[in-house]
């Protein structure tokens, strides 16, 4: 798959949410050949140094497990514009282990997600925690 696609990050030294912006551009299969534009944290002026620095903030969560119960952001397709992403929170994995039954509408009651439709969603479209641009950003205030 060709890119080229920003990513928004979280920033490791102060945590500025979505704070790092990386312009990304070659072949997503082969990490060697990505051309990788860092713009320094516009919270605190991190500037992450080449090597595996670089690595985690592609892949942030690589190392969790996504469960029920965890709050998600959907996001549509790579570089897509923020205010097009959908919080939720995971109710259940498919049958197939490819992706989560995720509740994205529920009026606000996070508490009762049991009595609300879950989409089936592919694990790729998901991150970990709420995002502050989501569509549907003023029923996921944090709980």
């Amino acid at each position: 798959m060709k890119l080229p696609a920003k990513f928004y990050r979280d920033c490791p030294e102060c945590k500025g949410k979505d704070s790092i912006i990386l312009d990304v551009s070659g072949d997503k299969k082969d990490i060697s050949t990505l051309n990788i534009n860092i713009l320094k944290c516009n919270k605190c002026g991190y500037l992450p140094k080449e090597g595996s620095n670089v690595e985690n903030l592609l892949y942030p969560d690589r190392e969790k497990v996504m469960k029920s119960g965890d709050k998600v952001h959907y996001i549509p397709s790579e570089g897509c514009d923020m205010s097009l992403y959908e919080n939720g929170i995971i109710k259940s994995e498919t049958p197939n282990k490819e992706g989560f039954f995720v509740v994205y509408n529920c009026n606000g009651e996070w508490d009762r997600i049991d009595e609300y439709t879950a989409a089936n969603t592919n694990k790729r479209d998901l991150r970990f925690g709420w995002h502050p641009e989501a569509r549907n950003k003023k029923f996921t205030t944090d709980l």
